[in-house]
């Protein structure tokens, strides 16, 4: 039986986006000009998240996982970004 996967992809500029609680697999690049900043809302273990950073032109794959990730803001305020998540 295969599995039904969804791909969601998506762009923000200049903006703010969550990429909801559930993705199997998630690439964030860093297509404009400026910073981009992300965070997860995960509490697991006790551990507070920190914010990490992407320059110009980096990007960050979160390989499939048997557990699904938790939620993702994305401060995209001054930058580009692409969003790819399968869920």
């Amino acid at each position: 039986m295969a599995i039904q996967q969804n791909i969601f992809t998506h762009s923000i500029s200049a903006s703010s986006f969550t990429i909801q609680a559930g993705a199997l697999f998630i690439t964030i690049k860093n297509t404009g000009s400026g910073i981009v900043s992300f965070i997860g809302d995960s509490t697991s273990g006790g551990t507070q998240s920190s914010s990490v950073t992407l320059n110009v032109g980096q990007e960050i794959t979160f390989a499939q996982s048997p557990t699904p990730y938790p939620a993702l803001t994305i401060d995209s305020s001054l930058s580009d970004t692409q969003i790819i998540a399968v869920y």
